[in-house]
C-alpha cells in the first residue's frame, strides 16, 4: 500500500520504520558518528572508568541518538587480571520491547575473555531493519593489560557534514579542471585535421593541455605546409603544450625513412601576452645523436707554461708541430683554414709578471705555424699562461 510521510493525514501516521528508510535512503546503511559537539567522546578517568563526552550517532542507518550537549556517560570496566591482556567493547545497544515496540538505546560494556593476547569479545550485531530486538554498535576497543586500561581505541566513522562534502566535490572539480588533458589529433579539439593551423592548436589547446601526432601531407596538410615552410620537414612528429592562456610551446621531431630516432629536433612557441601575438619560428636543438657524432673524436688538453715576450705584444704558446704531438695529429704546414677550424686555445694570465697586462686572444700565424698569445700592450717580461686546448 502506498503511503505518505510528508504530507497532512488529519491523523498521526509517520512511523518509526519509515523515519528509519529516509535516514538509510540519505546518509546510506551502516553505523556512524555525526561531526558535532565532542563526537563522543571517550577518555578514561580511571582504571574501571570510562566517559562519553555528548554527540549524536546514526545506528545501521535506521536510528538516531545520542547524549546530550555539555553532558557525558560514565561506564564501568570490570577489574583486569593480573598478568592477562583483555579487549572489552564499550557499544551502543540497541533494544525494541516485543509486546510494547518501545525501541531505547543504552550503553553497554561487552566483556572479552582474558589472555595472553586480547582478543575482542564476539557479538551478534543484528539488523534494525530485519526486526531483531538486540543490536549494537561498536564505539571503543578497550584494551587491558593486567589490572590498567592502557588504551582506548575509537570504531566507529565520523560521518561529514553535507557541507564538508560540498567544499571537497568543489575542491576535486578545480583539481580536474586543473589536470594536463591529452589529444592525438587536432578532430579531438573541435579541428578539422586537414586545415588546422599551427595557432588554431594554440587556441583550441586547454591550459596544461597537450597534443602530439604524426605529421603527413594527407592527414594534416595545413600544418604539414607550415612546419615544411619552416625547416624544410615534410614528416615527423609534433608535440604542442599549452603552458599558461597565453603560451604554447611546439616541439616538432624529424625523422627519415625508417630510422627510429628523430634526426632532428626544433622548437617553436606562439604567445598572445602583452596585447600582442608573438610567433617564434621553429629552432634546431641538438639530439642526443647529433651530440655524440659532434663530441666523437674530441681531445683536450690543459696546463699551464711560461713564456718569453721580449718585449713584444704577443708571445709563442704552441707551434703547429707541438700540437700535433700533443695530440698524434698530422695537421698539414699550409692548413691553415683547416687548423683554424679544427683547433681551439684557450688562454689566460698565470701569475702578475705581465705587469697588468691581459691575454686578449690567442692567434694562428699560417706563416711561422705558430699560436700566439696577444697581450693588451707590451710586456718585457716572461708570462705564465694557463691554456685550454681542443682538438675537434
Amino acid at each position: 500500500m502506498l503511503y505518505m510521510v510528508d504530507g497532512y493525514a488529519g491523523t498521526p501516521h509517520i512511523t518509526a520504520p519509515q523515519v528509519g528508510d529516509y535516514n538509510a535512503g540519505i546518509t546510506g546503511v551502516g553505523s556512524c558518528v555525526f561531526n558535532v559537539g565532542e563526537k563522543l567522546r571517550a577518555e578514561s578517568v580511571n582504571a574501571n572508568t570510562v566517559r562519553i563526552y555528548d554527540g549524536s550517532f546514526l545506528f545501521q542507518g535506521y536510528r538516531r541518538g545520542g547524549i546530550q550537549t555539555g553532558s557525558y556517560e560514565d561506564v564501568t570496566i570490570e577489574n583486569g587480571t593480573q598478568d592477562q591482556k583483555r579487549n572489552d567493547i564499550i557499544a551502543v545497544r540497541y533494544e525494541k520491547d516485543s509486546a510494547s515496540q518501545t525501541e531505547s538505546f543504552s550503553l553497554a560494556v561487552l566483556k572479552g575473555t582474558p589472555g595472553a593476547d586480547g582478543e575482542d569479545p564476539s557479538y551478534t550485531a543484528g539488523d534494525i531493519r530485519e526486526g531483531d530486538l538486540v543490536c549494537y554498535m561498536p564505539l571503543y576497543r578497550v584494551r587491558l593489560e593486567g589490572i590498567n586500561l592502557t588504551g582506548l581505541e575509537p570504531l566507529f566513522a565520523v560521518r561529514k557534514t553535507m557541507a564538508e562534502l560540498e567544499a571537497e566535490v568543489g575542491e576535486l572539480k578545480d583539481d580536474l579542471a586543473n589536470t594536463p588533458k591529452s589529444y592525438s589529433n587536432p578532430s579531438q579539439l573541435g579541428l578539422t585535421n586537414s586545415t588546422c593551423t599551427l595557432v588554431d592548436l594554440h587556441t583550441a589547446l586547454p591550459v596544461l593541455g597537450t597534443i602530439m601526432f604524426w605529421v603527413t601531407s594527407s592527414a594534416y596538410a595545413a600544418i604539414q605546409a607550415e612546419i615544411n615552410e619552416e625547416i624544410g620537414r615534410t614528416f615527423g612528429l609534433l608535440s604542442a603544450t599549452k603552458a599558461t592562456t597565453g603560451i604554447t610551446t611546439y616541439t616538432f621531431y624529424g625523422y627519415v625513412g625508417n630510422s627510429i630516432t628523430p634526426e632532428e629536433v626544433y622548437i617553436a612557441t606562439y604567445d598572445t601576452l602583452n596585447g600582442g601575438t608573438h610567433w617564434h619560428g621553429f629552432i634546431k636543438m641538438v639530439t642526443e645523436t647529433k651530440l655524440e657524432d659532434s663530441l666523437s673524436g674530441v681531445r683536450i688538453a690543459a696546463g699551464t707554461k711560461i713564456v718569453s715576450t721580449s718585449g713584444n705584444t704577443s708571445a709563442a704558446l704552441f707551434t703547429r708541430a707541438q700540437i700535433n704531438s700533443m695530440f698524434g695529429t698530422s695537421y698539414p704546414a699550409n692548413g691553415a683554414d683547416y687548423i683554424g677550424s679544427h683547433i681551439g686555445i684557450f688562454a689566460s694570465n698565470g701569475d702578475s709578471n705581465a705587469n697588468d697586462a691581459h691575454i686578449d686572444c690567442v692567434t694562428y700565424n699560417p706563416d711561422t705555424g705558430t699560436f700566439l698569445a696577444t697581450f693588451d700592450r707590451t710586456v718585457n717580461s716572461n708570462v705564465r699562461v694557463n691554456y685550454l686546448v681542443v682538438c675537434f
